[in-house]
Order: structure tokens, then sequence, then C-alpha cells
């Protein structure tokens, strides 16, 4: 769009010069290069009224292009069967540490791995993890377009395969997130789409019309969330824990009892605990002793990789009352824990040893410190990221990627008052 405008200008001075100046021959100029700092200085925004760049600790992050064209190669999210895929999980028993995982990263700065697919916050008598609130709500384009002063700012580029009518899950970028800007393309199109959300706060896209789009959006997030001090909240303070059923409390009462946690104790205190126990899991090459019970299996084997720490620990806390989520995505899995105010993440490690990730390279977020301790060896993941950008060629921390690449196309605008 620069070297539009450029030789626009240019054709029009040689308009205005005189007939023996442009007798010499055409004028010639260079390109001037893309500088998202000049974009940022002159108020500049790309389609979508999305904002140009974002600042990071790593430097300035670019925005994604909404109208970049759509190919049979990209990663697309979708829905199979008429349901949203993720509505539910069940534990197994392959505690193998995985080696290369698969992973598609539509944030940046990166939160990889840590992409926020699907969310589940209850538990049946047969251990399969559900949403307890399973209804959607609208997720309304923010009132406020600007991020708050304790809210960090990531953009969403993510390519969907829409079916009218029918939701398809979408990632978040984590718990408690706004959406500032959005828009949706099918080429030089735009799409007709409303975001939703369910109880235990997973995004969904519903279209209009059934058509592969690419959505870009503009976020902000509490950064609390990421990380920090866990504060020291009274019970009176949590949100209140679904009921388990009664085999299960059976079981989780015995886990509890072996870990040392009960209901009478501070919540800091039992969260604490509960987070060194299920860092301490080891991967095996062997399942656990089989009790008939998967949870008591894994728990008290203390046998694992991420998704079995998430899962035994979510079912753990139930019991003894903290309002917990388990957070998976195609690599890794997690846990939230709310603190009194909002929700926080937290890794039990267990991670695979690296991502199969295209866009490694993409800027990196740099997370509040983990206010939890590490025992030696634990597989954060955080590590298998940073092993990913190093494995690619000629990548390093902070250097820009594909997706920092994408450009769309931009007009002035007057800076916020």
């Amino acid at each position: 769009m620069r070297r539009v405008w450029v030789g626009i200008a240019m054709l029009a001075l040689g308009a205005a010069l005189p007939a023996s100046a442009q007798s010499r021959g055409p004028i010639l100029h260079e390109p001037i290069s893309f500088d998202p700092r000049e974009d940022v200085a002159l108020a500049v925004a790309i389609e979508g009224d999305l904002r140009p760049a974002i600042q990071t600790p790593r430097g300035l992050v670019a925005a994604p292009d909404p109208g970049r064209p759509l190919t049979a190669g990209d990663a697309a999210y979708g829905a199979r069967g008429g349901a949203p895929d993720g509505a539910t999980f069940r534990p197994d028993r392959d505690t193998r540490r995985p080696d290369v995982l698969p992973y598609d990263d539509p944030f940046s700065p990166s939160t990889a791995p840590f992409k926020r697919l699907s969310a589940f916050d209850t538990v049946d008598a047969n251990y399969t993890l559900s949403v307890r609130d399973a209804r959607s709500h609208a997720l309304a384009i923010s009132p406020i377009p600007e991020p708050a002063a304790y809210e960090e700012q990531f953009y969403a580029d993510l390519v969907i395969d829409l079916v009218a009518g029918r939701p398809v899950r979408i990632p978040s970028v984590g718990p408690g997130a706004r959406v500032l800007r959005a828009r949706a393309a099918a080429g030089t199109d735009d799409v007709r789409f409303t975001l939703r959300r369910d109880g235990a706060e997973n995004w969904f896209i519903e279209g209009e019309t059934s058509t592969r789009a690419r959505l870009v959006m503009e976020l902000a997030v509490p950064r609390a969330t990421f990380g920090g001090d866990f504060g020291t909240p009274s019970r009176a303070e949590l949100p209140p824990a679904p009921a388990l059923p009664a085999n299960v409390a059976a079981s989780a009462a015995h886990v509890a009892s072996r870990i040392g946690v009960s209901r009478t104790m501070p919540p800091r205190e039992v969260v604490t605990k509960l987070v060194a126990y299920y860092r301490g899991f080891v991967d095996s090459e062997e399942p656990p002793t089989s009790r008939g019970d998967i949870y008591l299996d894994l728990a008290l084997g203390q046998k694992g990789v991420c998704r079995h720490r998430a899962f035994a620990f979510l079912v753990t806390a139930l019991h003894v009352g903290i309002a917990t989520r388990m957070i998976t995505n195609e690599a890794h899995a997690w846990v939230e824990v709310h603190d009194g105010r909002l929700w926080r993440r937290i890794d039990l490690g267990g991670a695979g040893r690296t991502l199969d990730d295209p866009l490694s390279q993409n800027v990196p977020y740099d997370a509040p410190p983990d206010p939890f301790a590490w025992p030696r060896g634990g597989t954060r993941g955080e590590e298998m990221a940073d092993r990913s950008r190093r494995a690619e060629p000629g990548a390093r921390p902070g250097s820009r990627g594909p997706r920092e690449a994408r450009r769309g196309r931009r007009t002035r605008r007057a800076p916020p008052t």
C-alpha cells in the first residue's frame, strides 16, 4: 500500500514539473519497506480496524492479515458429525512420554503449548469429564476497545470450516479474555458470524453460511491468569466447586488423605500441596497398577504425563472444595484454579519432548513467574515450546516468524484520545 501511494505522489510531482524536466526520462524510486513502528506512530489500522502491531517485551508483534488467501494446506478448526470436538474427556492408562506432538499456534505473541482449546469442570461416576453448564452465550466484542493496564494483548489468526448455524470450537488465549476487534473473511468477502462461550469458557464461532474463512481477532486478557502469586483467599471468597458422584468422592477422599489436604485447610495451602504432589508424577513405559479405579491407579501410582496429572488434580481439588478446570489441546494439558478473583493457569508438567509447530519462530509470550516449586527434572510445557524453537533451522527466541509477516491493507485513523 505504501508503494502505491509513493508511486501516485511521484506521478503527481512529475505532472507538475516543466516539460524540459519531464523529457529527461522516467522518475525512479525505491519501494518503502514495511516498518510496524511507523504504523504505530501514525495510528494506522488494517482491515477489521485492527491495530497494526502490539508492543511486547521482545519487541513489536505485527498484526496478521485478515484478507490473506486461504490455502488447501491450512490447519482448520471445524465441526465433526454435528457436535463440537472436545466436548468430553476420558482418562487412559498410557503413561508413556510422547516425542513429537502436532501443534497449531494461532496466537501472537505465542502461548505455545498453552492454546486453550477444551476446558472441563465436572466429572461423572465413570470419570468422564465434561462442562457443568454447557449452554452457550454470546461473546460480544468488548465495548472498551483498548486493553486495561492489568491486561496483555494478543492477536489470533484462525482458519475455520464454518457450518451454517452450527457452533465450531475455536481456541481462546486464556480465561477471562476479551475480544477487542474481530473480522472473518473468505478471500475478499466478509463473513457474518457470532462468537459464543459456555460455562467453562470454551469458545465457539457460528457462521450464517457454510464456508472456509479466516478469523482474525485482537484480544486482551488479565496477565495474572498466566502466573504470579496465588494470594491468600478465604474459603468464602472461592466459587463453589461441583459435587462429586458418591463413588468418585470416596476415591478422592482416599487420595486427599494420602496427600494431606482437606476442606479445613486454607486454599493456598491446599493448592500448594496438590501442585507439589501432581508435579511429582513420572512418565512410565509401564501402566500403573490396576485397582479397578483409573483415578486411584493414576493418583496413587503417581504415574502419567500432562493429561493424567491434570485429570487427577481436578478430581482431588473438587473433592476438597477448590474450583478447578482441566484444559487440553492436541499437545498439552494443565489446570486452571480459581483464587477468589480469577482463574489462574497452573502447569503440572508432563509435557512431551517437542512440538511439531510450523510457526515455532513466533515471538514467545513472557508469562509471569511460576509461584510453585518444580521438582528436579520436571518437564514443563514452556520447555517443550523452547525446544521446538531451537530445533527450527536458524530460529532464535524473539525472531520474527511467518505469522508476523502477514500484513493487511492499511488505513489511517485518528489516534485514541
